[in-house]
């Protein structure tokens, strides 16, 4: 059995005949979202699987961003200790990677970290596990100094380039004797460098903690750090869930219904205030949630917030308010509005007219969007059952003038996109008339910030 995930950049997968798992880095560059969705599968895997070993191929020393290094070092890291994970092995057979860089450094103030040429090596070195000799493990810091031929006075510069002298002699030599007398060297190392002395404070000052269902103060700390959200998603769905309810069960009919899925932020306030005072409205239903989907602005989508927005739905809106960048992957729940926005050039005044942006979307385009956002997660997607449609349909309407859009209460949240919103018309609409006047009014109401 083997659980995987695979994208054009890197891999990840776990291996039942070792119990291993592997990431392996395919690109030079790889792209954020990639990068966290990874290497989270793999703390996953390990926990699964309730297996000890890593293996990182970083044969083509790929470039990570240094958001992503933060965040590994704030919470990959620590996640991965808590998985189990107790012994990482890094492949770089030529060495590229700096010994004292990321995330070498990081990895081994936390674990043993093994230097390989291969993964082929590091599955070798798993089913034939060598033991540090005893000699090596009592060693005190001069003595391992000692072993690797070093004064005592030696410099964190020297060590390191000692360290890889000898490691790569004994890895070109890979004989047995030689294999066993590199789990020695890297054992002195980890003595010599000050790290075997640092994870026994660490340990030590843990035991010495107070404990609270088994964890410390600093750990409940980092646990928290990276499960927060997941509380304040599970409130926001299930207070989506109680409000469907309300909606279907006991309040009264709702005269209007706007949803609003896009990466943005919506204070309903100002929105409830345009459909009952300009439109005239008595009950309208307004809700929204934040969705990112796959994007190349580093920008991190979760399947919670696209399930509520999937949920949202079941409302059966008049208007769906989104984004440039979200609205092609809600091409099948849209009207086509070609027939609408002929009768907005005989109503809408030219300076409004001048002001709108036409978005369109085949269903070709709008199944490459999708399968694009499926690869990014590593899932695989269905062939369609029939040829797709290449002819293009008018989706939406968009608006970019920030006035507008801030006093209709959105904060867009693209860091590299101007602001904006796409109007369009849910086809599940029940009141198509109601749903264009709805639509019109939006529209309309532009032209006060022009």
């Amino acid at each position: 059995m083997e659980d995987s995930y695979e994208t054009e950049r890197i891999s990840v997968k776990y291996i039942s005949e070792s119990n291993v798992v592997v990431i392996a880095f395919k690109a030079e560059e790889v792209l954020s979202e990639e990068y966290r969705a990874s290497t989270m599968l793999a703390v996953d895997l390990l926990g699964q699987h309730k297996n000890s070993i890593l293996i990182i191929d970083r044969s083509l020393n790929a470039k990570v961003e240094e958001a992503d290094i933060k965040w590994a070092r704030k919470t990959l890291f620590n996640t991965l200790v808590k998985s189990g994970c107790k012994h990482c092995f890094i492949v770089d057979p030529e060495h590229r990677i700096a010994h004292n860089a990321y995330p070498h450094r990081d990895l081994e103030l936390r674990m043993r970290t093994t230097l390989v040429g291969s993964i082929d090596e590091a599955l070798a070195k798993i089913g034939h596990k060598l033991e540090v000799s005893s000699e090596v493990l009592s060693m005190t810091k001069e003595e391992a100094l000692t072993y690797m031929n070093l004064p005592a006075d030696c410099d964190e510069e020297r060590l390191e380039n000692r360290f890889w002298q000898l490691s790569k002699n004994m890895r070109i030599e890979n004989s047995d004797e030689s294999q066993q007398k590199l789990v020695d060297l890297s054992a002195a190392y980890d003595i010599a460098s000050g790290n075997a002395m640092k994870r026994k404070e660490v340990m030590e000052a843990r035991e010495q903690e107070p404990k609270i269902l088994g964890k410390t103060k600093d750990e409940w700390k980092t646990w928290f750090s990276y499960t927060w959200y997941w509380f304040v998603i599970g409130v926001v769905a299930i207070a989506i869930c109680f409000s469907l309810i309300y909606t279907g069960f006991f309040r009264p009919d709702y005269d209007s219904a706007v949803i609003a899925v896009g990466h943005f932020q919506l204070e309903p306030s100002p929105m409830n205030t345009f459909l009952t005072e300009t439109m005239g409205f008595s009950n309208p239903y307004i809700n929204s949630t934040d969705v990112s989907f796959y994007n190349t602005q580093e920008q991190i989508s979760n399947f919670q917030s696209e399930s509520i927005a999937t949920a949202l739905f079941s409302a059966n809106p008049n208007v769906v308010i989104s984004d440039s960048q979200i609205i092609d992957y809600y091409y099948s729940n849209m009207v086509d509005l070609s027939d609408f926005y002929a009768e907005c050039e005989q109503k809408l005044p030219a300076e409004v007219l001048d002001n709108l942006e036409l978005v369109y979307c085949s269903e070709e385009e709008w199944y490459a969007t999708i399968s694009r956002y499926q690869e990014s997660l590593g899932m695989e997607y269905e062939e369609p059952d029939h040829e797709l449609s290449e002819e293009e349909i008018l989706i939406g309407i968009q608006i970019n003038n920030e006035d507008y859009i801030r006093e209709l209460g959105f904060s867009c949240l693209w860091p590299d996109t101007e602001p904006n919103l796409v109007f369009g018309i849910y086809t599940g609409s029940e009141d198509m008339e109601r749903s264009e006047y709805m639509l019109m009014g939006f529209l309309a109401t532009l032209q006060a910030y022009l």
